[in-house]
């Protein structure tokens, strides 16, 4: 890792629908005991999108590295494969035991190795927003220029289907 390197700030979207408290205890954990400073959004559950299936646990988490971006993909990929998770493609609906997402990467947006920055997800899915807008509510998305509030305030409420629970600290890792 190289120091001279700008801190980013390194939001991740995580979720999971199969065996979601056991999934989603373990890579918490994980992820605290990689980033000690790692801040978490609440736990929130939804329904599964674009597919039958069980409900999603969802959660954002905040992490402040030197890193270069392509540390991070791999990162979220050796978290997904500790879960047992191995994609088949990218952006199909489908029942997992985890999905790690890179929402955000500091300031950056573009295309970059496969991957939108910042996720388009962000704009369209109520179980990606409101976490982060919890946990990061005025931090600006780095094209639109508004806060993650203020995205989340101007959602379309009519079908969201989302239920906060709490602090990830509840979770018990079995």
């Amino acid at each position: 890792m190289n120091h001279t390197e700008q801190e980013h700030q390194i939001f991740l979207g995580i979720g999971s629908n199969i065996e979601p408290q056991r999934h989603v205890a373990k890579v918490v954990q994980q992820i605290r005991d990689d980033y000690p400073r790692a801040e978490f959004s609440s736990l929130y559950q939804s329904p599964a999108v674009g597919f039958e299936g069980d409900d999603f646990l969802n959660l954002v988490v905040r992490i402040s590295d030197h890193c270069a971006l392509e540390h991070i993909f791999s990162y979220a990929d050796r978290l997904e494969q500790a879960a047992g998770r191995m994609r088949v493609a990218r952006g199909n609906f489908d029942a997992r035991s985890l999905d790690v997402d890179l929402l955000l990467f500091g300031d950056l947006h573009g295309h970059y190795a496969g991957h939108d920055l910042p996720d388009p997800d962000i704009l369209c899915f109520a179980h990606v927003l409101a976490p982060l807008a919890e946990l990061a509510p005025q931090r600006q998305h780095p094209v639109l220029g508004t806060t993650l509030g203020e995205l989340w305030a101007g959602f379309a409420q009519d079908n969201v289907q989302l239920t906060r629970l709490g602090p990830v600290s509840e979770l018990a890792c079995s």
